[in-house]
């Protein structure tokens, strides 16, 4: 792949990406038919990120075997700009999942307790290749809907990781049913698509699903024993993960209404300035920074022509990160995130929050988030944490440098609280003031106790962000 074969490829992306946030954005106005077109053209752009990722890759391992004939700075050289380009390739994907996340999300949100069971596997970054991916392709362009269902693919998102489409009841806005798309070539030009749908039968009627759209064929397909033993394999997978995710289980629910420093940071992020670092403490232990970029298209984010020396331009953080320490704690510790992307380049969720598209934020300032013109960093120190745990009458433990337990007593009963992470994960990438995450704990404890459970239950704390619309 050539430099201007691969500028022509971010070219084409952002043009795509540009398109489909255009599309994206009416879902916060009012939605309309072109919505239809998100999805399509989402997967177009990111088919073609992935081969040429793909691409990339094999022009590596064929200059790896001709290693000795080559020159070894050159070879050094030409490595580490295909390197580059691939980095740049999944840093795009990145920025087109993270748009399929908010589409995705507002189709799941009554279906958490699957949306969790996708998260339990691992993501994938590209879309399959060969004939898979192409007839994935196809299917999105040619099958928006099914009779009264709206055909979800995953392979866009970053957050539905079994299957490759969901089925969604329009009336009810449900999940009902989770796909398998499998292609095989019939001809040149002309590929047979099947798709096995599993769902419950409650509320997937074997009847509902014969609608096919009439403009397409229907046949049956006899599968290679590789592949069927694959499909078998997957099919397993997702009927325990509906299986499990439609288990009812007892429990009380909680509705708080709950501060975060949301509104202080979107007033931090109208103040920026071009070129320059932005700092805001938001309670005794975060430290927000951001910087803003000025506009660029993606080749321009994603390769920059010139690197940006910020060391000149971050004399303050160390002033800054040090209001955030606590004097006599042998618990300051700094951690260092990127708001919206994780380090590996894959976008950041948290299961029961809301995608930063749904923050009640201006939907320009959120491009400008998830384009990157503003990348937001967050600086956060949880000896405050920590401290306010012990207040509260908390006994915290600490299994190494950085990684702690929790405990309280109550009424001679000893409660231990697992997954801190999690809620630290709060206040570090949501802004949730850490009183408020404290209160959240304590009340779950309370609940707890006042269920009268038996000694050693072991009981489960599930989140749920309300959207402001």
């Amino acid at each position: 792949m050539t430099k201007t074969d691969f500028n022509s490829l971010l070219h084409r992306t952002d043009e795509k990406f540009q398109k489909c946030w255009e599309i994206l954005g009416t879902l916060k106005t009012k939605p309309n038919k072109s919505l239809q077109l998100f999805q399509p053209m989402l997967c177009d752009a990111l088919f073609d990120l992935s081969n040429s990722y793909r691409v990339i890759s094999q022009e590596r391992k064929r200059l790896i075997s001709k290693k000795q004939e080559l020159s070894p700075s050159w070879f050094s050289k030409r490595q580490k700009l295909l390197a580059s380009r691939q980095e740049a390739i999944v840093q795009a994907g990145a920025i087109g999942r993270t748009m399929g996340d908010s589409f995705a999300w507002l189709l799941y949100r009554n279906d958490l307790n699957l949306l969790e069971q996708h998260l339990k596997h691992i993501e994938t970054s590209h879309m399959p290749p060969g004939f898979g991916g192409l007839g994935e392709k196809e299917f999105v362009r040619g099958v928006p809907r099914i009779g009264n269902f709206i055909v979800l693919y995953h392979g866009a998102t970053s957050i539905l990781r079994l299957g490759d489409v969901s089925l969604i009841d329009v009336k009810s806005f449900r999940v009902v049913g989770i796909g398998e798309l499998k292609t095989t070539p019939k001809k040149p030009g002309e590929l047979l698509i099947t798709l096995l749908v599993i769902g419950n039968k409650e509320l997937l009627p074997a009847e509902s699903v014969i609608k096919i759209p009439s403009s397409t064929n229907t046949s049956v397909s006899d599968f290679s024993p590789a592949m069927k033993a694959r499909l078998d394999r997957q099919i397993d997978r997702t009927v325990k993960a509906i299986s499990s995710s439609h288990v009812t289980k007892e429990g009380s629910q909680m509705s708080m209404r709950v501060e975060t420093y949301v509104l202080e940071f979107e007033k931090m992020l109208r103040g920026a300035r071009v070129g320059r670092f932005s700092y805001a403490q938001f309670g005794p232990g975060l430290l927000c920074v951001v910087y803003r970029h000025r506009k660029r298209n993606l080749r321009s984010v994603l390769l920059p022509d010139k690197q940006i020396d910020f060391t000149k331009k971050l004399d303050d953080l160390s002033r800054h990160t040090l209001k955030i320490v606590l004097p006599d704690s042998l618990h300051n510790c700094i951690d260092i995130c990127s708001l919206i992307y994780r380090r590996n380049g894959a976008t950041r969720f948290q299961l029961g929050t809301l995608p930063v598209f749904w923050w009640p934020l201006k939907t320009d300032t959120i491009k400008k988030l998830i384009f990157q013109e503003l990348a937001v960093f967050t600086i956060y120190n949880p000896a405050h944490f920590i401290s306010k745990m012990e207040a509260a009458g908390f006994t915290v433990t600490f299994e190494d440098e950085r990684t702690f337990n929790i405990e309280y007593t109550l009424k001679n009963k000893r409660f231990s609280v697992m997954g801190l992470p999690y809620f630290l994960g709060l206040i570090c990438f949501y802004f949730y003031k850490e009183d408020e995450v404290i209160d959240m704990i304590n009340r779950g404890i309370t609940a707890i106790d006042e269920a009268n459970l038996r000694p050693n239950t072991k009981c489960k704390f599930r989140f749920d962000q309300l959207p402001c619309f």
